[in-house]
């Protein structure tokens, strides 16, 4: 009598929302109230037990998803399975044979484009690399400028190679291999030891003599001209300006047109001569003297006659005009008793003795020497 016991659904669903209460006042009646309750609870148990077994058994039941999604964390294991259910199902054939014929829309042709493979930079295959990125171990090349040997480089040790040639003056080298300069040294013209030629058109063919500027000739031994058209023929001279010669030795002239003939003498102005040893000549177109008597000259001539201003002799002075003082005193040299040792401007003080040397006189001194002049006319 099977209806005697009560059945057990083969798919059963948990439903516990719709399990009915049993009320005092439902009627007893099996058919109506009793065993829909109990069949629902037996439902609802055969569920539980079948979703209990399933996942001690590692098969869970789970439905494909209906699209393509990443599965993310937290979510159920029938979530994570019907994803992947999806994705498979999207996947080709091709992705389970991994056979060329079971891709799709494969072309029929494949024409040849033209192109070229280059190898290590190289336009052949097996040709020498036009360029490289690097090295894989870092190198250092140093110059060594006392040394002009070659050394071969290959990338596996630091090297240090030396110059050879010469550096040209456009590059900031001398152009030459002497250590000298002689970027201005005129053409056909020979440099003399150890000297040095700089600018346009220069002589230096005195030994250690330097020329520089443009036209310049330093031909005496360590002479030195600088300017235009100047020209230091002593030993040792120096011309410096526009057209001044100095050919005494150890002689100087300078400025426009000076000559320094005396060893040892001194031109500056314009058209000036120092004709004699020791002789110093300044200002204007001087009166020429080769007197070693005359020491000092100031020119003071035009361009077409020479005249002197002021000489100074061993034997006194001479000048062309009269002597004109700025002051209108007399006055005595004396020293400060104090040494004055602040150098106090005290024009104007009277003073007293002190001995044989002054100092500023006070109300209670008797006697007045005088008074410190600031520019007296004789002393």
């Amino acid at each position: 009598m099977t209806d005697q016991y009560y059945s057990v659904p083969e798919n059963p669903d948990y439903d516990a929302e719709h399990i009915r209460k049993i009320q005092d006042s439902d009627p007893v009646k099996a058919s109506a109230i009793v065993n829909p309750v109990l069949e629902r609870m037996i439902a609802n148990t055969a569920a539980v037990k079948k979703i209990a077994e399933s996942k001690a058994a590692g098969t869970p039941e789970f439905e494909e998803a209906e699209t393509l999604g990443n599965i993310q964390s937290g979510e159920s294991m029938p979530g994570i399975l019907g994803k992947l259910k999806k994705w498979y199902a999207s996947l080709h054939r091709v992705a389970w044979s991994g056979r060329y014929g079971d891709l799709e829309n494969i072309p029929s042709a494949f024409p040849p484009a033209s192109h070229t493979h280059n190898y290590a930079g190289s336009n052949s295959a097996g040709g020498a690399a036009n360029s490289a990125t690097k090295l894989a171990t870092p190198r250092s090349i140093q110059v060594n400028l006392g040394s002009n040997s070659a050394v071969n480089f290959d990338g596996t040790t630091n090297v240090t190679p030396g110059v050879k040639g010469t550096l040209g003056t456009a590059n900031g080298g001398l152009g030459n291999t002497t250590g000298r300069v002689t970027a201005g040294q005129k053409a056909g013209t020979t440099l003399g030891t150890g000297a040095t030629a700089e600018g346009t058109g220069c002589t230096a063919s005195g030994i250690y003599s330097h020329a520089e500027g443009s036209r310049t000739t330093a031909s005496g031994e360590k002479s030195h001209a600088e300017g235009v058209d100047t020209i230091a023929s002593g030993a040792g001279a120096h011309a410096s300006g526009v057209y001044s010669a100095a050919s005494g030795h150890w002689s100087t002239a300078i400025g426009d047109g000076t000559i320094a003939e005396g060893n040892i003498s001194f031109a500056a102005g314009r058209n000036t001569i120092a004709g004699a040893m020791f002789q110093t000549v300044v200002g204007i177109q001087n009166v020429k003297s080769t007197s070693l008597t005359d020491r000092f000259i100031v020119g003071d001539g035009a361009d077409s006659t020479r005249s002197n201003a002021f000489r100074v002799t061993s034997a006194g002075v001479y000048a062309k005009g009269n002597y004109n003082a700025s002051g209108a005193d007399y006055a005595e040299l004396f020293e400060w008793a104090d040494s004055n040792p602040q150098q106090e401007d005290r024009a104007g003080h009277f003073v007293t003795l002190d001995g044989e040397k002054i100092r500023i006189a006070s109300p209670t001194d008797k006697y007045i020497l005088g008074i410190v002049s600031g520019s007296p006319s004789v002393v």
